[in-house]
């Protein structure tokens, strides 16, 4: 069970990572590989590492997002 509740949370990382640092456009084949990349990333991580070793990357990689883009300037324009 905790293999299909890791797919929501990996979804949302990987969304704010694709979508909002890499700035791609939420197109139907952008979209499947997130959803691709979740079901990697979630379930696939839970049987392998545990729900703590998922929880540990998860929250890492939404840390590690968050910063970079709060550390990320916008270019001035004249």
């Amino acid at each position: 069970m905790l293999e299909v509740i890791s797919f929501i949370p990996t979804l949302c990382v990987i969304g704010l990572l694709v979508f909002g640092l890499g700035r791609y456009e939420p197109t139907a084949p952008v979209v499947l590989w997130a959803v691709a990349g979740a079901i990697m990333g979630g379930p696939v991580v839970v049987t392998l590492f545990g729900f703590v070793g998922w929880l540990l990357m998860d929250v890492a990689g939404t840390v590690a997002a968050t910063a970079y883009a709060a550390n990320r300037h916008r270019p001035i324009r004249g």
